[in-house]
């Protein structure tokens, strides 16, 4: 008799659901769907709390001034997890599914690395089982540019290149006076 969970999500979420890079100051958000495939009702409970690795037994002075260190001091000092997940609990009958949203945000960049975990209680058990653990990675980065209240729109007009640049240069000017001639010469 094998061990695991009937419960199970549409999109990968284990061992690692990597984000990859998202916008700092602005909400990371990952929806999945979580569906009860077995014959029993479960009781779920979902947590994120801060990702600490686990102590290496022999860990040498020297490793406290690696790289390495440095990122495990960093993810120590952070006492919140960055994501959360809604809904945070529910019941879900035999076929029943229910959609899940992953919700992130930093105010500055840095690489974020949270614990998921969830518990079940199957059926009319009172014991509480760990089903799905995963690590969340995201690298919240700053935005290269800002975008500014005042409306940018692009039109493609059949004209020479000079007219272009100059038109182009004539609005330019309008949003920064240091433009002073077209563009180009033609």
């Amino acid at each position: 008799m094998g061990t695991g969970t009937t419960i199970v999500t549409d999109k990968p979420l284990a061992p690692e659901l990597n984000l990859g890079y998202q916008f700092s100051h602005l909400p990371s958000t990952h929806q999945f769907q979580v569906t009860n495939r077995g014959h029993h009702f479960h009781r779920l409970f979902w947590s994120v709390e801060c990702y600490r690795p686990a102590k290496r037994k022999g860990q040498s002075v020297s490793a406290l001034s690696s790289p390495k260190a440095e990122d495990d001091f960093e993810s120590r000092s952070r006492t919140s997890a960055v994501f959360g997940l809604e809904p945070g609990s529910w019941h879900l009958q035999p076929g029943q599914s229910v959609a899940m949203v992953l919700r992130g945000f930093s105010h500055m960049p840095q690489e974020v690395r949270d614990y998921m975990r969830c518990e079940a209680v199957v059926g009319t058990s009172v014991v509480t089982k760990k089903i799905i653990e995963t690590i969340i990675s995201c690298k919240f980065i700053d935005p290269s540019i800002e975008v500014s209240a005042r409306k940018l729109s692009f039109r493609v007009e059949k004209v020479s290149l000079w007219i272009a640049s100059w038109h182009l240069a004539a609005w330019l000017r309008g949003v920064c006076p240091c433009v002073k001639a077209p563009l180009c010469s033609a």
